[in-house]
């Protein structure tokens, strides 16, 4: 944790500094900044999941400061979390923190302007460049209307420390200095965006090297579905008694997955289309 937080805070002074010399030396230390920002993220991550401290209050401690300079509000992300995973791989509850997917057959009877929105949604510049920046600084600013009110009012307090660390940073350093330094933020967002949001297996999308798997699924090693439900009621009763692949395997026939759906050629016309195009 010290690792990731000290490296962090110490390139954000050297980017102030840097800005006095020249705009070019500012670039490579966000960058730098960005993987460093993307190991907090994993840190926010696994505090919300319980693993990362044995002490509940110490996971609530680090993960709301981790929380805050991801722009993410720790208790409301959590919530939200536990429901993904209740209900992911369950294509009848769908929607809950996932990307949107749909069925060959949904698809295929979807209109016209369903199918583009659906495939500018999946191609891979709006996935991994224009979502994260609209998760974590639009749709994060707002609550979920069914959250419990202590997750309601989570999203309130971090909108407030978010104005009020933005003043101070403009007082100390001077707003434009202070936008320059936060230009990290996109880079990092698609970084840990692409590790906790994307299926490692779907067509069209990058693939994360090894290295950084390995480190990721390290840090997640104490992660159980068992630990999270004794731990967060909503998980437990996001998941039900049966599990969600079995509740997949159960409901769905045998057909082609959403991972068949095309992702790439934003509109041009492919084999796979034509294929479709003959079926019965």
């Amino acid at each position: 944790m010290v690792n990731s937080f000290v490296p962090y805070v110490l390139l954000w002074v050297a980017m102030v500094y840097a800005l006095t010399v020249s705009y070019w030396l500012v670039l490579p230390l966000a960058i730098l900044a960005a993987g460093f920002l993307a190991r907090i993220f994993i840190i926010f991550h696994d505090c919300g999941h319980g693993s990362f401290f044995q002490s509940k209050r110490a996971n609530q401690i680090i993960g709301s400061i981790a929380g805050l300079l991801n722009l993410t509000p720790y208790r409301h992300w959590r919530w939200q979390h536990a429901l993904h995973h209740g209900t992911s791989g369950d294509l009848d509850r769908r929607g809950s923190g996932d990307i949107w997917t749909l069925t060959v057959q949904e698809y295929l009877e979807s209109n016209r302007w369903k199918r583009v929105a659906y495939r500018l949604a999946r191609n891979p510049l709006v996935l991994f460049m224009i979502a994260p920046l609209y998760v974590f600084v639009v749709h994060h600013r707002f609550a979920s209307a069914t959250a419990p009110p202590r997750e309601r009012q989570s999203v309130r307090r971090m909108n407030l420390a978010l104005l009020a660390v933005t003043v101070l940073m403009s007082i100390v350093m001077g707003l434009r200095a202070f936008l320059l330094a936060r230009e990290e933020f996109r880079h990092c967002r698609q970084q840990a965006f692409d590790r906790t949001m994307t299926p490692l297996n779907t067509k069209g999308f990058r693939k994360i090297p090894e290295v950084l798997a390995e480190t990721y699924l390290a840090t997640n090693r104490e992660f159980s579905p068992s630990t999270q439900s004794t731990k967060y009621p909503e998980y437990q009763k996001a998941s039900g008694t049966d599990s969600s692949m079995t509740l997949l395997r159960r409901k769905q026939a045998p057909t082609a997955g959403p991972q068949d759906v095309p992702t790439r050629g934003l509109l041009r016309p492919t084999s796979f289309h034509r294929a479709l195009r003959q079926r019965p």
